[in-house]
């Protein structure tokens, strides 16, 4: 895990000519970072910046610009956020991300994000539900469907001007945007249409199962018949839950953490974010629009809103807006702490002593309590 403290980035412009371009000039940005000053941060970039000119220089082909916003861009930048503590003895580390919230960034300790909608695609995937009515959910079959409703009304309709007025090359125009225009729409209707069945259907078949944590067990309890040394904490959040396992360490890109990437219901994008920068991510505060949209439930801390999104949210690049920020930030805790970002439930594995504080690993112990002490999450407050 590698959450330099510092950061920086740099520009450069020089002549560039190739097949394509002649006396022309072209740019390269590139971030700097470093765990000891904002002068090597600097230096940093700057050093990145020559060696990707070179490069260019060297095979003609290089990437120009390096985003504000690149999680899973894979060019191996670390994470690119504020640090707020350093729990070195734990392999922690605490950021601010994007949008002002705390996450905790975990280099061993296997922490899983479950939301509810991964939790029945997964289902439907490994024919848990009886009948697969989930067709629509897969968005290649939606656009497959699309494409032979489409072609199959331009065909019907396009066929009596094509044999009629053949010469009239406007009016079978027409007819074919006209046709286009027609079975856009109607498809757009079957798929609201069939949506709602599907939400319908899905509620049913939700309710019946006891809702998302009476399935999310049954996974779990089938994933640990084959993987009794497992054990998990089972968090509830805002929009799903997390698991944590307990009974040792893992890292990132382990075959262990890879064979509970897919045997258990973890959203996939959070999955390749863990693997591209080599740790276990949790946010452990409020998401600020929640908090905001609470003010009606709220009245006496109407006096204390503060903006969704985080001023200055590059940092990196406006010094001078530094003050700025850290009132936000200020302001954003303090509303923070009334609330939970997620809530524990139980623990669950034949492996478990079945005790909050008390998993198989020692150093495992210790970041659980860390995690739970920042998630307030035994303490009976309003999800966010």
């Amino acid at each position: 895990m590698n959450i330099p403290s510092y950061w920086s980035e740099h520009t450069i412009e020089f002549a560039y000519e190739n097949k394509r371009s002649k006396n022309k000039t072209t740019k390269i940005k590139r971030y700097g970072w470093s765990n000891t000053s904002q002068a090597e941060a600097k230096e940093h970039a700057i050093e990145r910046c020559q060696q990707a000119k070179q490069t260019l220089l060297a095979t003609g082909k290089v990437k120009r610009v390096e985003g504000k916003d690149s999680y899973l861009d894979k060019t191996d930048l670390p994470i690119r956020e504020q640090v707020l503590h350093h729990y070195a003895d734990l392999n922690c580390v605490t950021t601010v991300n994007s949008y002002g919230a705390t996450c905790l960034n975990v280099e061993n300790v296997m922490i899983l994000d479950i939301d509810n909608d991964d939790i029945t695609r997964f289902c439907w995937r490994h024919k848990f539900i009886d009948k697969p009515f989930l067709i629509l959910d897969k968005i290649k079959m939606r656009f497959v469907l699309f494409a032979i409703f489409l072609l199959a009304v331009i065909f019907l309709f396009s066929v009596k001007p094509f044999t009629s007025c053949v010469s009239d090359v406007v009016l079978y125009l027409k007819y074919i945007i006209w046709a286009f225009f027609s079975s856009f729409f109607i498809v757009w209707a079957l798929f609201i249409l069939f949506d709602s069945i599907d939400d319908k259907r899905m509620a049913q078949w939700l309710k019946k199962q006891g809702g998302e944590l009476a399935i999310l067990e049954m996974i779990i309890n089938k994933f640990l018949e084959e993987n009794n040394d497992f054990a998990f904490n089972i968090y509830q959040t805002p929009l799903g839950f997390r698991l944590i396992a307990l009974q040792d360490t893992f890292f990132a890109n382990d075959d262990k953490t890879q064979l509970c990437f897919n045997q258990l219901p973890v959203d996939s994008c959070y999955a390749k974010l863990c693997q591209v920068q080599n740790c276990f991510r949790a946010r452990v505060t409020a998401k600020p629009w929640r908090i905001e949209q609470d003010k009606y439930h709220h009245p006496q801390q109407q006096q204390q809103q503060i903006e969704p999104r985080i001023p200055n949210r590059y940092f990196w690049l406006n010094n001078d807006k530094t003050k700025e920020r850290n009132e936000w930030l200020q302001s954003y805790h303090q509303l923070a702490k009334n609330y939970s970002a997620c809530h524990f439930i139980k623990c669950i594995g034949q492996s478990a002593t079945h005790s909050i504080n008390s998993p198989i690993n020692e150093q495992v112990a210790k970041v659980v309590q860390l995690y739970d002490d920042l998630c307030r999450s035994h303490r009976k407050l309003p999800l966010a």
